[in-house]
């Protein structure tokens, strides 16, 4: 399956766009995505965890 980009959205929002593609997500952070392992457009087996990086936007805290 080839993995979504999903740096930018939330945790709901990535979870939804991983979830569609019958991925899993593993959550470091908070706030908006900034970065996943595998990257976007690599390929990752049906049911495997894409890492997604979270952080608070410049000025939130």
């Amino acid at each position: 399956m080839t993995v979504p980009d999903v740096t930018g959205m939330s945790m709901v929002e990535a979870g939804r766009q991983l979830r569609a593609r019958e991925l899993e997500m593993e959550v470091e952070g908070s706030g908006l995505a900034v970065r996943q392992a595998p990257g976007a457009g690599g390929y990752a087996p049906l049911g495997s965890t894409v890492q997604v990086y979270f952080e608070l936007p410049q000025g939130t805290e």
